[in-house]
């Protein structure tokens, strides 16, 4: 029946016992049955309800069967009804899995699903796959299951569905390995390149003939892959680059799209492809990032409208291009015989020095608005300030880090004092500061704040804010080693810069134990 989703509830809470149990009964009826229930499964709501019901075991014991070859059309069904229940994640993680107590995302489960993955037919090996995913994105089973495929050398085994002839097979196979990648990173990438040629991926995700579900999926696996220098330019090509921008700019454009699930799956991966290059530290592909207003790009998911996963990408992509114009900076300085200013190799970037340029306070260069990485000049400040109030603590630290590359040299602090605090960059801080609990998020914020007060006239500005002196107090108590000494040195100077009492070395110390 082609039923609604109204429909699909009323008879998985009328019948949905009598079908799983109808699962334990003749070849007959199991196959019946499991024609209705893989229908009804599609609905969140009723799969939750089959799950409560028992249909796990049932779906499992099918599965799992050593009759597969008499029963494969049963098998197949099995399999593709427990892969709709586990791509809703939140409740079947909590169930058994089978009679002898193990959940889905055991270790058990999965080495049983690795293995039946290679003698299974072609439609019950996509199924396993789909199955696969939905264990692994759940954020309650994706650490376990990640590590019982890594420890069963199962990525061996999946990287040889990216190649596959069926669709959904290279499909699921991209969508579960770019999962497995989040997981397990470098190490991932390292034992991936062993087995999967990238140049293929890149080929097939610049063939305009790939489906929208695979190009999905390859632009993910290959944003969560690391790449060298040399690779980027090598491996992944100026042409993907091109790709990339165009193909992102045409998924913005389409509000509905950008709002579905795969639209914010295909974001996610062309932007983390644009991380590839932003993080380049080669000239000539600095040169192109410049070119093609890739900071622009950024800029623009920063707004309260992007998903989280978004915010983040775009904040370290900010970082990433505010490195380099820092690293153009550090190397005229070891150079100084070059005669176009503390940004030469950078020419494009910030320009050639003409008649008395005006030099930017942060970088004491002639940064340009339009052809810079320099966070003032290109108004990324305020908006990366904006982020820090965010309520993800991923795109809070990545805010900071971003921050950070332009506020942990003193001097740049005093020079751009005025600018920074019209922009309420100090004043932003310290509230971060003040709310934010021990980790590595108020490991970063201490430090920035310890560089504040080691100008004279910030530390003066806050010296009366009690408030703020018993979130240092705080810091030094609960925070890590890190953290406990940026504070002590930052309270230090507080008292010192304002006329009070510096703080003893026995004091630290006593507050540290």
């Amino acid at each position: 029946m082609s039923l609604t989703n109204i429909g699909k509830d009323y008879i998985t809470r009328q019948g949905g016992q009598i079908l799983v149990d109808m699962l334990s009964c003749s070849q007959e009826q199991k196959k019946s049955s499991l024609h209705a229930l893989v229908n009804l499964s599609t609905l969140d709501e009723s799969a939750a309800i089959l799950v409560d019901f028992g249909i796990l075991p049932a779906l499992t014991n099918i599965l799992f069967s050593k009759q597969q070859d008499f029963f494969t059309e049963t098998n197949e069904l099995a399999a593709s009804t427990i892969a709709n229940i586990v791509s809703k994640s939140g409740h079947w993680e909590f169930s058994f899995a089978d009679k002898e107590g193990h959940h889905m995302q055991s270790e058990f489960i999965m080495h049983k699903l690795l293995d039946l993955l290679s003698n299974s037919s072609c439609r019950c090996q996509a199924a396993i796959l789909h199955i696969l995913c939905g264990i692994v994105s759940s954020p309650r089973a994706s650490d376990i299951s990640a590590s019982c495929i890594k420890s069963s050398d199962g990525i061996k085994s999946l990287v040889h569905y990216v190649e596959h002839p069926e669709i959904k097979h290279r499909v699921y196979s991209c969508r579960l390995l770019s999962l497995l990648s989040e997981k397990l990173g470098h190490a991932f990438s390292e034992e991936f390149r062993a087995y999967v040629k990238i140049v293929s991926l890149r080929i097939k995700l610049l063939d305009a003939d790939s489906s929208p579900e695979e190009t999905c999926e390859i632009a993910c696996l290959l944003a969560n892959l690391s790449f060298s220098d040399d690779e980027v330019k090598t491996v992944l090509g100026y042409d993907l680059l091109a790709w990339t921008i165009a193909k992102l700019i045409e998924q913005q454009s389409n509000s509905s799209g950008r709002n579905s699930r795969r639209g914010r799956r295909i974001v996610y991966g062309l932007l983390g492809l644009l991380l590839h290059y932003a993080r380049s530290s080669d000239l000539e592909i600095i040169a192109i990032v410049q070119k093609n207003q890739i900071m622009s790009i950024f800029l623009e998911q920063l707004s309260s409208h992007s998903h989280s996963r978004w915010k983040h990408q775009a904040a370290l992509g900010l970082k990433y291009l505010s490195e380099s114009i820092r690293a153009s900076v550090a190397t005229d300085l070891l150079e100084p015989q070059l005669q176009h200013g503390l940004c030469s190799p950078f020419l494009l970037l910030c320009g050639r020095r003409t008649m008395a340029p005006i030099l930017c306070p942060l970088h004491e260069a002639p940064c340009d608005k339009c052809n810079s990485f320099c966070l003032l000049k290109g108004n990324a400040i305020k908006p990366l300030i904006d982020l820090m109030g965010d309520d993800n603590m991923d795109v809070q630290l990545a805010a900071v880090e971003a921050l950070s590359t332009v506020l942990l040299d003193v001097q740049s602090i005093k020079n751009a004092k005025e600018e920074l605090e019209q922009l309420g960059v100090f004043d932003a801080m310290i509230h971060l500061f003040k709310e934010v609990r021990p980790g590595k998020l108020q490991e970063h914020v201490t430090l920035l704040v310890e560089k504040f007060f080691q100008v004279e006239m910030i530390a003066m500005d806050y010296s009366n804010d009690q408030g703020l002196v018993m979130a240092l107090i705080g810091a030094m108590k609960y925070g890590n080693a890190n953290t406990k000494r940026y504070a002590q040195d930052a309270l230090a100077n507080l008292r010192v810069l304002s006329g009070g009492i510096k703080v003893s070395s026995n004091q630290g110390k006593k507050r540290n134990r």
